[in-house]
């Protein structure tokens, strides 16, 4: 009887030792997909088609590029903000950051 309740035991150990692998499979997936399609992105060519539906001109230096897919925001950071800054939709799906001193574009969530 004790050599039963070991292999269940053991047999128990392993199941969930490959659901916590599983998972972390999972979790690495959903990182490797988030990486994979930012990689396909032409940024330039993103920014220039704001520009010309929002007819704004977007600094030209890119300092951050991040992706949050549960959101699916693709966020640009151009520069930091002096203090703070302020966020605006210049679009139903374009939202555009100032500097809040200078007024400078400082990022763009699209």
């Amino acid at each position: 009887m004790h050599g039963k309740v070991e292999c269940s035991y053991l047999a128990k150990y392993r199941q969930d030792s490959t659901r916590n692998r599983v998972g972390n499979l999972q979790e690495i997936e959903k990182e490797e997909m988030a990486v994979d399609p930012l990689l396909k992105v032409d940024i330039k060519s993103l920014l220039r088609y704001i520009e010309r539906i929002c007819d704004i001109t977007l600094p030209e230096k890119v300092a951050e590029i991040s992706l949050v897919p549960e959101y699916s925001i693709l966020h640009i950071r151009f520069r930091e903000p002096t203090k703070y800054e302020l966020g605006e939709p210049i679009h139903p799906l374009i939202h555009l950051y100032r500097d809040s001193e200078t007024k400078e574009i400082t990022a763009v969530d699209v």
